[in-house]
């Protein structure tokens, strides 16, 4: 529409749709009256998968309730976040939302995994939103992540990268912590509901040393060799290696696997590149897929000399 002759840049458009996704291709359509049309869904309470099932379904398609997703004021407040502390046409909006979108991929989409670390229910977003103001202070007038689609600065972007993957460890300690503290709730709801009690923290104590045992074998058949011996790093006694155990666990690669690391950041970096000309230029590869169940922003890899 906006390359016909003649088209009027205040038009107003209505989308109706309840894919997420919705919101950020309407971002990126960069017009200033974009509007989603979303049906509320609620199949929450009092729902019963073995009774009443069909029924609830059926309440809901009849009786649904629609909501209005102005886009141009979730325009307002990207522009509140990322530039309120900055002067009127010091800044350029439009990229600013192309780096937004951008910076949702690391979230998980339809085409990649979300990063190991980065859940939106641990508070993803502010990281990537705070390490985002942080840095560009740096990047100088007019630079950006992003520009139309493409990466201008892939330094720029590594150097994103990398501090939010130095949080990986903090973040995994933390969600051990909140999965222990959800366990025991569960527990005694499921108590309280009659259901058949799960594992138990001696069974579960059983199964996690088993793990670490496996970890530290593979630890120590790796730094029985003479040429790593002085480098590898062996993990201190006591205390869990949460990257490594990851990495090993999800996608058996050990602290020495450098190609394999390498190999899955290149999928990765990739499957970024593809997702961004997707939303800005159309499908540029039929044949591309990212080829791994899990991501990964960066880990540390020890190189021997």
């Amino acid at each position: 529409m906006k390359n016909q002759s003649g088209y009027q840049p205040n038009t107003r458009h209505c989308m109706y749709g309840q894919d997420a996704d919705l919101i950020m291709l309407g971002l990126v359509s960069h017009e200033p009256h974009f509007t989603l049309l979303r049906e509320i869904v609620d199949f929450g309470g009092g729902f019963n998968r073995n009774k009443n099932s069909l029924k609830t379904v059926k309440k809901y398609t009849k009786e649904s309730d629609f909501q209005l997703l102005h886009l141009s004021i979730l325009r307002e407040y990207l522009e509140l976040e990322f530039a309120g502390d900055l002067e009127k046409g010091s800044y350029n909006l439009e990229a600013i939302i192309d780096d937004f979108v951008f910076m949702t991929f690391l979230v998980g989409n339809d085409f990649l995994p979300h990063m190991p670390s980065l859940d939106i229910g641990e508070n993803a977003f502010d990281l990537l939103f705070s390490t985002y103001k942080e840095q560009r202070v740096s990047w100088g007038q007019g630079q950006y992540l992003t520009d139309s689609g493409r990466v201008p600065n892939a330094g720029r972007l590594e150097a994103y990268i990398k501090v939010v993957g130095d949080a990986e460890t903090e973040i995994f300690e933390e969600r051990e912590i909140n999965e222990d503290k959800y366990l025991k709730k569960k527990r005694k709801w499921d108590k309280r509901d009659g259901k058949e009690a799960g594992p138990t923290d001696e069974e579960l104590a059983i199964i996690e040393e088993a793990k670490q045992q496996k970890y530290k074998e593979m630890i120590q058949k790796v730094a029985s060799d003479p040429k790593l011996k002085d480098v590898i790093e062996m993990p201190e006694p006591g205390k869990k290696d949460f990257k490594g155990r990851y990495y090993f666990e999800k996608l058996k690669f050990t602290p020495m696997d450098i190609e394999g690391h390498l190999a899955l950041r290149k999928a990765y970096v990739e499957g970024l590149l593809w997702c961004l000309a997707y939303y800005y230029r159309g499908c540029i590869s039929w044949g591309w897929f990212y080829p791994y169940h899990y991501g990964e922003i960066q880990i540390k890899i020890i190189k021997c000399t």
